[in-house]
């Protein structure tokens, strides 16, 4: 049971990591386009209607804005009713099983993202299948339920067929190497698992390295992707003051 309860626990605290990776940048985005958004609307226009009527040529920075701000005015509201749409329209989408263990497969193929899913939900499956083992389990009932723990449905398929290779008299390894993709360490961990009679043991441990190699990656994602976001908020930002400055400057130069 304390074994069981350490594997829910690790399952949680991989989730917990990779959410931990996608909630700051999505929340940092999410906050600099409102800002953008209240600035289009409400900020921009009161001020560059003070030049919107000069002969003089206005700065390219300044046109985009204006624009952007126009465009804003008149059809953001209909951007926001398409983008809830889309997502609705895709969430009933995904209802259909054969179509969201499609998109769990795109998901899994996308860079950084894909790559955290997959050794999540494998490090899941091999701690499931190495406690299961390790109190008795029968080897085809324990693969089984192991699969069953996946979160995404295609690495769930992949696994469901790893079992069927292994009821048809294959090794987990070969089961393995054949039915799941990018497999290469974890191949060769049960390999010499199965030949040491040791497989619960290595199977654990396949788990605990998925987990550390999980927490480093999303570490040093952390690291990179902060002060990017935040150089290029600060660009946005930047952009919409110098289009509102400089057409000032230069009817101050006039004057």
């Amino acid at each position: 049971l304390q074994r069981l309860a350490d594997a829910i626990e690790t399952s949680a605290e991989n989730r917990k990591t990779i959410a931990r990776a996608l909630i700051y940048p999505m929340a940092l985005l999410a906050t600099s386009l409102i800002v953008v958004v209240i600035m289009m609307i409400w900020v921009v226009p009161k001020i560059t209607i003070i030049f919107a009527n000069s002969d003089r040529e206005l700065p390219l920075v300044t046109q985009l804005v204006m624009g952007l701000s126009n465009f804003t005015t008149e059809y953001g509201i209909y951007v926001l009713v398409i983008f809830f749409s889309v997502l609705l329209f895709f969430k009933k989408l995904l209802q259909n099983v054969d179509k969201r263990r499609r998109w769990h497969q795109i998901v899994v193929g996308l860079p950084f993202l894909g790559r955290w899913i997959y050794i999540a939900n494998i490090a899941d499956w091999a701690r499931s299948l190495g406690v299961l083992l390790s109190n008795g389990v029968p080897a085809l009932a324990a693969l089984k339920i192991s699969s069953g723990v996946l979160q995404n449905t295609y690495l769930q398929g992949q696994l469901e067929a790893v079992t069927e290779a292994m009821r048809q008299g294959s090794s987990l390894q070969k089961a393995l190497d054949k039915n799941l993709s990018n497999s290469g360490f974890l191949v060769q961990m049960v390999a010499s698992g199965e030949a040491s009679s040791e497989l619960d043991k290595m199977l654990l441990r396949v788990s605990d390295y998925y987990a550390l190699r999980l927490r480093n990656a999303v570490d040093v994602f952390m690291k990179l992707i902060n002060p990017i976001l935040i150089i290029l908020m600060g660009l946005v930002i930047l952009s919409v003051v110098a289009a509102v400055m400089l057409p000032i400057m230069d009817m101050n130069n006039m004057i």
